[in-house]
């Protein structure tokens, strides 16, 4: 765009010059109607001329060029072509996936691709898939039906996000433990874990529409935050969308009120108003911890 400008520039410039030069040809200099441009006289002009003809143009194009910076800031258009170089194969049916509606795919430590659908876990080997489904009467099969959410930690363990449950996949026998998550009042709605993501210390932190929840698999307690409308200093929303650890060790907290960055060490929430702006008043999180 700079190189565009410039060549622009020197064309007006080059322009304005041959007009003026056709000028001074033209006009007469004495009675003996001798050219302009042979005159003497008006030869010292011609260079202050020809300087304020740069002049001109230079400020011209300094404001295309401003123009032209204030439109930059729109949006980039790229080029998509189809890609060719990868190819897809769609297993069959007698791969026995439980369902269609796959909402999650990890992969653990020793290859197993698992596959958490609306209805039934997945666990495929490259060949065949095994299902896990909720068993009544089963204390150790899955604690739900729909698989919200999957994770695989630090150590290599499958953790799953369900309705009221975090469970945990124990490979040996096959089976799952539960961990419940959220409150045990009869009336009260189900804390739908939807995504699971753990930081360096080796919590997990569950995001869910009704808070966000830490989860310590060492002592098995966990601790909820929530927001407070009559605290300021809460976390922004209920609704936690996301979590994540970026490489500095900062948490970020994405909920429907707003973005947090969390302060493990300090125990503090700064709040983020805009992805621009960082708020000046840090903030702590209101929490309530149950073993």
């Amino acid at each position: 765009m700079h190189t565009f400008l410039g060549l622009r520039g020197i064309c007006e410039r080059a322009k304005l010059v041959e007009v003026i030069l056709k000028s001074f040809a033209n006009v007469t200099c004495n009675s003996r109607r001798r050219r302009l441009f042979h005159c003497s006289r008006w030869r010292l002009l011609l260079p202050g001329a020809l300087h304020c003809a740069i002049i001109v143009t230079t400020y011209a194009e300094t404001s295309t060029r401003a123009e032209y910076a204030r439109a930059d800031s729109l949006p980039k258009r790229i080029t998509v072509v189809d890609g060719q170089d990868i190819r897809f194969r769609r297993l069959p049916g007698e791969h026995g996936l439980s369902q269609t509606r796959v909402g999650w795919v990890v992969q653990d430590g020793l290859g197993f691709i698992w596959f958490g659908t609306q209805y039934g876990l997945n666990r495929y080997d490259g060949y065949r898939s095994k299902v896990f489904k909720h068993e009544p009467g089963r204390s150790d099969s899955l604690s739900c039906v729909y698989i919200r959410s999957l994770f695989v930690d630090h150590s290599g363990a499958l953790w799953l996000g369900c309705d009221q449950f975090l469970d945990k996949f124990e490979p040996i026998t096959e089976t799952f433990t539960h961990y419940r998550i959220g409150t045990q009042d009869p009336g009260s709605l189900p804390t739908t874990i939807e995504r699971i993501n753990e930081d360096h210390a080796g919590d997990l932190w569950l995001a869910t529409p009704r808070g966000l929840y830490k989860f310590d698999p060492a002592t098995s307690q966990t601790t909820r935050y929530v927001h407070d409308p009559a605290d300021p200093t809460s976390i922004a929303g209920n609704r936690v969308n996301f979590t994540g650890e970026d490489r500095a060790g900062r948490f970020w907290i994405a909920s429907n009120s707003g973005l947090d960055e969390f302060d493990p060490k300090a125990v503090r929430l700064y709040g983020v108003p805009h992805f621009d702006q960082r708020s000046a008043n840090s903030t702590k999180m209101n929490s309530a911890s149950s073993g």
